[in-house]
Formats: structure tokens, C-alpha cells, sequence
């Protein structure tokens, strides 16, 4: 009779065999080993194997290779009806999303009854639920040829999860997007029946892998709740969760318990949790953002040490890249680290990129509290608003070729000199303007030209000839897809959002605000004066705000000629208070009695002493008696 030893290490040794190197030591190794025992050993072992044969008998068969064939083919039948009721003005879009739905509703009710019921089948359970959150996404971005999405998206589902004619779970959905969270429940309940069975427990790393790349990590959180989100509030409306009493049933007040869950099963569920939190801060530590590290403090069964280590573990990676550095400023600021943010921003700025402005400014809002980091926080707010107006300008440059000749700044001068909303001035701005703007091609683009003979209409910007703008004008047709911000910050820079919204940050910051302001506006009329004169703005406005390609230069100035309207603003109304103060000043000095000495009363001056200061022509006199009077 062999040892314990010696038959953990073959379990160990089988486990780590492939399928068919398990069947062939079955076939050649153990199976004729019954031969070789007693009789009623061998008969015990065979009554073993029938009744396991009874018991799994009657386990659903998931077939993952024909389910794929039907559903891929419901699904293709849906594409091609989109296309063909465009001209037949018929569809049979329900019908099919219900034949879909019906067909998803079964298997599910197959996969979660061979992994929780059964408790077999664990990795070929992953896979359909793989397949199902693919096909979740095909039916949320399937093409409509221009038709309303509405009957796809908001297609009314209900899905009832039986166990023995018993409803154990019941989800009423709105939509394909919001079948996720029945394939989530499954899951939760797939890795604690397999830590229950304490059978492929090491592939369960790979499956949250697995689960992330097909439906982001946020997906892993949301699992542990079986699906929901991380509050209580469920964004459908959906009345579907029979495990509001799982706190009576378990004794505690979390959210990763399932109410259907028998006692021993239930044991196992921080195991889950742990393997969840060990990925997410795997993750944490390539990819940080503050949205992860909420997450992983909110599962995490040891806050405090958990918030240390990933603060931590974010500082160290701060000067990795943009992202991680922004990722770092963005959880300091969030949880009140204003030192750390400012050592952060001394040692790692230069990482920072134009749209990483929202964040910057966040923390520069939040050093500026402390007094120790306020001359930092306008330090950086000045140069970051001066960089912005360089930026600008180096945009007006690219449609205004020659606004910074020598011979452009006198011809300004001698507009500025002219009264404002006169014929002359408007003539003079007219043919300044003409004379500073870049010329276009005038052609049609090649690849426009090659579209309207084909019948396609034109992108945004490939209508004027314009090289800077054309060839990106389809960058405007998807203005939410992130793999395309780079080339949009290089060719459509938002360049009037940045100006304001650090004007709008320096405006609450207090002490040294409105002086710097006030540096910032003398530095750019320095720069471009042009800013001095609004019409001659608005004329430049209005020849480059027609063309697509240039609209963010035309925001840009219209920003800071508001801007520059404000500062002006402000500057007369100062210089006007301290007008009145000083004539209140000179006033009140004019209109005050001499002061009354108090030592005494003046001396006394003898009569013949005085002295009366005449006309030129008269001869000063001396005052002497009675002879002196008329």
C-alpha cells in the first residue's frame, strides 16, 4: 500500500499532465493495475466509477463548437438584415435578437449548472463564457447602416438562472451591453466551486488575465460582486438580486457573498478576492490611475497597509512616463499630498503634456493652500499660462505667415492711431489682414478630389487644400477614440480649453493672482499686439474661422482676446480708483484750515518791519503812521 507521500506527488505529477498524456497513463499504466488486485477491490473501484458515470450523465453538454456555429450564424443574419431593410423597409431585427437572446439564455443556464452544480468542466466553462463576452461586443458595435441603434441597445433581456425548476437568480437587462454582469456572476461562482474542489486552482490567474483583455479590469471588481458595480446604485434599474439577506445568511456586511452559496463553498471566497487583488495591483504597478487604486482599496481587507503600499509603489514609478507621472499627481492631489505632488512636479514636469493640463492644474490648485508651496504653485501656473500663449501664437504664425514682419508692426501702430468703428480703419484692417494671412492653394486636396468623383463626401477639413489639415480631417469623425489623442493634440490642439482653464485656475488662487494676470497680459500684447485692437482680432477670427483645419487657432485667439478685454478691464477701473483716490486726496488737502499752533500765540511783529511785495512798477513802501492813510 504506497504512502501519503507517494500519492500526492502522482496527483501532483497527473495534474500537471496534459489531457492526453493523462488518458494514455490511464489506458497503460493504472488500468491494468486492476487486474493485478483482489477481486473485491476491483470490483469497489468499478461501482466507484458507475456511479460517477450516473452522476455526471446527466450533466448539460456545453458543445462549445456547435453553439459558436449557431450564434455566429444568428449573429450574421442580424448584420446582413441591417443592410438589406435600408432598401426593402423591412427588418426583422426583434425577431432575431430574440432568437439571440433565447439562445444565450440556454447555454447559460448550461455553463452555470456544469461548474456550480456538477462542479466539473471549469476550463471549458471559461471559454463559452470567452465566446459569450466576445459576442457582447459585436452586438453592441454591430453596423446599422445608419439606422437608429436603439432597438439593439436597449433591447429588453431577461434571464432567469434555474437550479432543480427553482429560480436561483433572476436578471432583467437593458440591453446586450449589460449581459456582462450574468457572464461576471457565472464566473464568481466558476472560481469558488473551483477552489472548493481545489482543481485548477493555478489557472486561475490566467482566466482574470484572460477576463480583462475581453472586458477591461474594472470587469475583475465587479465580479467579486457578482457583476454589480462597486455602489449599490445600478445605473438600468434592474430589480434582479435575490441577495439582499446575505448578510443575515453570513454574518457579514460585505458584497462577496452569493446567497445561494452552501457554508462550505462560502469559505472560499476571499480566496477569490485575494487572487483579484493580487492582479489589479500587479496591474496597479505598469498602469497606475486613480480610478485602480480606489478599486484596490475597496476590496482590500487591510486598508491602511494596502494605501501606503501603492502610494508607495506610484511615487517610485512616477518618472517613468507621462502617464504614470499624471496617474501619481492625480492620487496625491486626491488624497491630500501636496508635498508630494510638489516633489513630484520638481523633479518629473517635463513629462507633463498639453492635455495632461486638467490634472496639473488640479494640484497646482492644491499646493497653492499651503503657504510653503504657493510660490511654487504660481510658478508653475505662470509658466504653464505664458507656454500656453506661445502655443497660441505659434498657431497664428502658421495662418498668418508674415504677422511678424517689420513692416506689419508700423502699419499697426497707424491703425491703433485711427478712430475705432471708421470706414479708413476698416479699410486699413482689411488690407493689413491681406497682407499678413497665408496663402492658400486654392486647389481641391487630391484625395478629395478622388472622393467626389466617387461619390463621397468630403472629410472635415479636406474641402479648402489646406496640407496641415486634410490628410487628419478623420480625426474628427471619431472624437472619442483614444488612439488618436496624439494626433489630435498635434493637429487639433485644444488650444482655447488650455488658456481658460488655467486663467480660471490662477483666478482662485489667492495672493499673487491678479498680479500675475497682469504679467501674463503685458507679456502678450508684448508679443502680439494685435491684441491691443478687438477688430482687428475678430477680422483675422473670421478669415481662418470658415476653414475646419483652423478653427482651434481661431478658438485660441478668440480666448485670449477675452482675455485681454478682462485684463484691460481691470487695469482702467484700478487706474480710475486711484484717480479719485488721489484727487479725494488733493481735495481735502485744499479745502482743511491751516493747523492752530498750541504752543502759543504768534509773535508779535513790529509795524515798521513789514514788508508789501507790489506790482513791478511800484516802489516797495514802508508802512509809517497816519501819512500811510488814504
Amino acid at each position: 500500500m504506497p504512502d501519503a507521500p507517494t500519492s500526492s506527488s502522482f496527483m501532483r505529477l497527473y495534474e500537471a499532465l496534459p489531457p492526453e498524456a493523462r488518458q494514455q497513463l490511464v489506458e497503460k499504466r493504472l488500468a491494468p493495475l486492476l487486474d493485478h488486485v483482489s477481486r473485491e477491490r476491483g470490483k469497489k473501484v468499478l461501482k466507484s466509477a458507475t456511479q460517477l458515470r450516473m452522476k455526471y450523465d446527466t450533466a448539460p453538454d456545453l458543445n462549445i463548437r456547435v453553439k459558436k456555429r449557431e450564434i455566429n450564424a444568428l449573429v450574421d443574419e442580424l448584420v446582413r438584415d441591417a443592410k438589406r431593410s435600408i432598401v426593402k423597409e423591412r427588418s426583422r431585427r426583434e425577431e432575431l435578437m430574440e432568437e439571440i437572446v433565447e439562445s444565450i439564455t440556454e447555454w447559460l443556464n448550461d455553463i452555470w449548472s456544469v461548474v456550480f452544480e456538477y462542479k466539473i468542466n471549469f476550463e471549458e466553462a471559461h471559454r463559452c463564457l470567452l465566446f459569450l463576452a466576445d459576442v457582447l461586443d459585436t452586438l453592441t458595435t454591430i453596423p446599422t447602416a445608419g439606422q437608429c441603434r436603439c432597438s439593439i441597445n436597449h433591447h429588453k433581456i431577461t434571464i432567469e438562472i434555474r437550479r432543480k425548476r427553482k429560480v436561483i437568480k433572476n436578471f432583467t437587462l437593458s440591453g446586450p451591453r449589460r449581459l456582462d454582469r450574468v457572464l461576471l456572476w457565472i464566473w464568481r461562482d466558476l472560481f469558488v466551486c473551483m477552489f472548493f474542489k481545489n482543481r485548477g486552482t493555478e489557472n486561475i490567474p490566467n482566466m482574470l488575465t484572460d477576463i480583462e483583455d475581453c472586458l477591461s479590469w474594472e470587469a475583475l471588481e465587479q465580479l467579486l460582486y457578482g457583476g454589480s458595480s462597486s455602489t449599490y446604485d445600478d445605473e438600468d434599474g434592474e430589480e434582479s438580486d435575490e441577495e439582499s439577506d446575505r448578510e443575515q445568511e453570513f454574518g457579514c456586511p460585505c458584497r462577496l457573498h452569493g446567497s445561494h452559496w452552501s457554508q462550505a463553498i462560502n469559505e472560499h471566497h476571499t480566496s477569490v478576492r485575494d487572487l483579484v487583488l493580487d492582479h489589479l495591483t500587479a496591474l496597479f504597478e505598469t498602469a497606475p490611475s486613480h480610478k485602480l487604486y480606489s478599486s484596490i482599496l475597496s476590496i482590500s481587507p487591510t486598508y491602511d497597509e494596502t494605501e501606503e503600499q501603492l502610494q508607495k509603489t506610484v511615487t517610485e514609478i512616477a518618472g517613468c512616463s507621462a502617464d504614470t507621472l499624471v496617474a501619481a499627481l492625480d492620487i496625491h492631489t486626491a488624497e491630500g499630498n501636496p508635498i508630494a505632488s510638489a516633489a513630484l512636479l520638481n523633479e518629473h514636469s517635463y513629462l507633463l503634456r498639453p492635455r495632461d493640463a486638467n490634472i496639473l492644474q488640479t494640484a497646482v490648485a492644491s499646493l497653492a493652500e499651503l503657504s510653503s508651496l504657493h510660490p511654487l504653485a504660481l510658478q508653475i501656473a505662470e509658466r504653464e499660462l505664458l507656454d500656453t500663449a506661445a502655443a497660441i501664437r505659434v498657431a497664428i504664425r502658421s495662418a498668418f505667415c508674415k504677422i511678424e514682419d517689420k513692416i506689419a508692426g508700423p502699419v499697426l501702430t497707424d491703425i491703433g492711431k485711427l478712430r475705432v468703428d471708421t470706414a479708413p480703419r476698416r479699410q486699413r484692417i482689411d488690407s493689413w489682414v491681406d497682407s499678413v494671412i497665408t496663402p492658400g492653394s486654392g486647389t481641391t486636396h487630391p484625395m478629395a478630389f478622388a472622393a467626389m468623383m466617387l461619390g463621397f463626401p468630403f472629410a472635415p477639413g479636406m474641402e479648402d487644400g489646406d496640407e496641415t489639415g486634410d490628410m487628419v480631417g478623420f480625426l474628427d469623425l471619431d472624437p472619442g477614440d483614444p488612439d488618436l489623442e496624439d494626433l489630435r493634440e498635434e493637429f487639433r490642439p485644444r488650444l482655447r480649453e488650455r488658456f481658460e482653464s488655467w486663467v480660471s485656475t490662477v483666478g482662485v488662487i489667492k495672493g499673487g493672482g491678479s498680479a500675475l494676470l497682469n504679467r501674463v497680459y503685458h507679456k502678450i500684447v508684448e508679443e502680439m499686439p494685435y491684441f491691443k485692437h478687438a477688430d482687428v482680432v475678430n477680422e483675422m477670427m473670421s478669415r481662418i474661422g470658415e476653414r475646419p483645419s483652423k478653427a482651434h487657432i481661431a478658438d485660441g485667439m478668440d480666448a485670449v482676446l477675452d482675455f485681454c478685454k478682462a485684463q484691460r478691464k481691470k487695469l482702467v477701473a484700478m487706474a480710475e480708483k486711484r484717480r479719485k483716490k488721489e484727487a479725494a486726496k488733493k481735495a481735502a488737502a485744499a479745502s482743511s484750515p491751516p493747523a492752530d499752533d498750541s504752543d502759543g500765540p504768534p509773535p508779535l511783529i513790529p509795524l515798521s518791519n513789514l514788508v508789501v511785495i507790489g506790482p513791478p512798477s511800484t516802489p516797495t513802501r514802508t508802512f509809517g503812521g497816519m501819512n500811510d492813510v488814504d
